[in-house]
């Protein structure tokens, strides 16, 4: 099975062939957990910004009671 397949089959995915407008978008998703970094040095990687992202996500969706709970492949059918 790929992985498309079963996210589709899950029904923890979606596939657009077309790019929403950021109105459309903006309405579609939560408010909460938009997270972006950026320090203004396009040069600049490998420095842990990936990984405090993740820690940031983590920490609003706790916030949020979107975490934890267990991952699609752990969930009762």
């Amino acid at each position: 099975m790929t992985i498309t397949a079963l996210l589709q089959a899950t029904g923890n995915a979606s596939f657009q062939t077309n790019a929403p407008s950021m109105e459309e978008w903006d309405t579609a998703h939560m408010a909460h957990s938009r997270l972006v970094a950026f320090d203004g040095d396009p040069a600049r990687h490998s420095q842990g910004i990936g990984k405090a992202l993740l820690q940031a996500l983590v920490t609003e969706s706790e916030a949020n009671g979107l975490w934890p709970h267990p991952p699609f492949w752990k969930r009762k059918q």
